[in-house]
């Protein structure tokens, strides 16, 4: 497939910051990143395979974190002194074919000098590079996209669906950032979502408190409040992990499991 953004990326170096990049590039890319060897089937040429997959691109992206150029194997070898080195032979592939390369410097790494790169990778020195500071991450990768929109014509997405309505932005976020645990979320939309959540919470549970409470007393509309709220626990929860994925920070996560848990503890208590 023709106009794919390549992402080439060492795991050992800068795994985390080349997920969270993709993350966001897919927003402004459906289907058009690649960005693994996993994708190699077992068996297959993984060299003429990169270099056809590589040939299939517009736009490549070089990721490079800090000690990218003087990584080692555990030979104690410099890895792109490897010729079969696989970001090296990524790196050549799109090199030899002209294709725009675009160095990505993360977590404050600095662009390797040419006396530090093979002869075969020398001129990816001569390419402008840009930066991804942590603070402005998504600004930053907001602007890369509309960089490679000039360059790669983006494939239309084809909408979701499901009982016959497309699934779209929402309020500044989409549905599935509040079902599916997957994937990262920008301040903005884990915001935007928490907010909408907690609206439904209020907007579903104190008619029905109040209902309830008319009804059969206080002590039953309580169990009935928090019953309803139950099923809100998984885009809470969702929103959140996605959030701390994105700070790369999910060993987090059981401080809003616990901030949940005490909101429906404190509840009961409150009114028991």
């Amino acid at each position: 497939m023709s106009g794919r953004i390549f992402i080439n990326y060492r795991r050992e170096n800068s795994a985390a910051a080349a997920g969270r990049l993709a993350d966001r590039l897919a927003r402004h890319f459906d289907q058009q990143l690649f960005m693994d060897i996993d994708n190699i089937e077992p068996g297959v040429d993984f060299i003429k395979t990169l270099n056809e997959q590589v040939a299939q691109c517009e736009a490549f992206i070089a990721v490079i974190g800090p000690g990218w150029a003087d990584h080692k194997n555990s030979a104690g070898t410099r890895r792109l002194d490897d010729p079969h080195d696989y970001v090296r032979v990524e790196i050549e592939a799109a090199l030899q074919r002209d294709i725009r390369v675009i160095p990505v410097l993360v977590d404050g790494a600095k662009m390797p000098t040419a006396e530090e790169l093979p002869d075969s990778l020398k001129l990816l020195t001569r390419r402008h590079a840009i930066e991804l500071s942590h603070g402005r991450f998504g600004a930053e990768v907001d602007d890369l996209a509309r960089a490679l929109q000039r360059i790669v014509a983006p494939q239309p997405k084809a909408p979701r669906q499901i009982s016959g309505k497309a699934i779209g932005p929402k309020f500044g976020f989409y549905l599935r950032d509040l079902l599916s645990f997957k994937g990262r979320v920008s301040r903005k939309s884990f915001w935007l979502g928490t907010l909408f959540v907690i609206a439904l919470g209020f907007a579903l549970g104190l008619p029905l408190y109040l209902a309830a409470a008319y009804s059969f007393g206080f002590r039953i509309a309580t169990i009935a409040i928090i019953i309803a709220w139950l099923p809100l626990c998984w885009p809470v929860l969702a929103l959140a992990l996605k959030r701390l994925h994105d700070l790369d920070r999910p060993n987090l996560f059981w401080i809003p499991c616990i901030s949940v848990f005490l909101i429906l503890f404190g509840t009961t208590k409150f009114f028991f």
